[in-house]
């Protein structure tokens, strides 16, 4: 199994117990996509997904999956990257991903690499960081402007 497998079957068997996960992403800047996951925004993330050298995306910004329900993301073959993109051709080393929601649409994504990290991000200030915590940069560039 190629390590872009496990990574997806780890964030699936990762989230398996929850009801519901919400996604939402965050930027593309030079081909980079990042996702951010959780199942509470209004406190943190616990759940980042960085895709390397997109080349092609179809779906929503924002979207909700029961990952009790159903995988929260496949890898695509290539015939099947081909059928969801519709016209697109892509060139070998790529991986499709599809991501369901709870509306009955795929998110589609083709890219190089996929990076997960698994870190609780806070957006709050808090003094009690453990291992694999920390605040959102965002916050933290808000909280040094006050101080200034």
């Amino acid at each position: 199994m190629s390590n872009v497998a496990n990574i997806i079957d780890e964030i699936n068997e990762k989230f398996i117990s929850e009801h519901w996960l919400d996604f939402e992403i965050v930027s593309l800047v030079n081909g980079i996509l990042k996702i951010k996951a959780s199942i509470d925004f209004y406190y943190y993330h616990n759940m980042e997904i960085t895709l390397i050298d997109v080349v092609y995306f179809q779906g929503v910004m924002e979207w909700r999956t029961s990952p009790n329900k159903r995988k929260l993301i496949e890898i695509l073959s290539y015939t099947e990257m081909v059928e969801q993109s519709d016209v697109y051709k892509f060139s070998g080393g790529r991986y499709g991903f599809s991501f369901d929601n709870d509306d009955g649409c795929k998110n589609i994504f083709v890219a190089n690499e996929i990076i997960v990290n698994y870190d609780t991000v806070y957006y709050y200030l808090r003094s009690d960081l453990l291992e694999n915590e920390r605040i959102d940069v965002d916050i933290l560039r808000g909280s040094v402007e006050k101080d200034v």
